[in-house]
């Protein structure tokens, strides 16, 4: 049997999209009380992003969280996107008493962090959380 490339190509397509929507639907940060989980990423993304805020200028520090929002909007500010990922997947385990206060997070990846859905969802609510605002807009 044979297959051509558009049969191939739909194929592709329509396994990609579904991984990607199952990817969303597992994602702990789209469950449940959406406070919760923008209070858990701010929390996390506070973690993150002091290695790179203490490598600021005096002066000129940047909020630690602040460097999660750079990467999810893909701003030109955004620094060691892939470290602040890795770094907030580990913040429970740095402090383990927060374990009792975001039990459903234990099992938060670098994905579900990266999940453009849910930042679509809880992106603003993050931003208004800390009255953010980007001086490059």
């Amino acid at each position: 049997m044979k297959m051509n490339i558009k049969t191939l190509a739909i194929c592709a397509l329509g396994a990609s999209t579904l991984a990607l929507t199952a990817c969303s639907d597992n994602n702990p940060l789209m469950k449940g009380d959406k406070t919760h989980a923008v209070k858990y990423l701010y929390d996390a993304a506070t973690y993150a992003g002091e290695p790179l805020t203490e490598k600021q200028p005096f002066g000129k520090k940047v909020e630690a969280s602040d460097w999660y929002i750079y990467c999810m909007d893909k701003s030109s500010k955004a620094k060691d996107c892939d470290k602040v990922y890795k770094r907030m997947t580990e913040f429970l385990t740095s402090y383990p008493r927060y374990v009792e206060v975001y039990p459903e997070f234990t099992k938060t990846t670098v994905s579900d962090f990266k999940d453009e859905a849910m930042w679509k969802q809880l992106g603003t609510a993050f931003k208004s959380r800390k009255s953010f605002k980007d001086l490059d807009e």
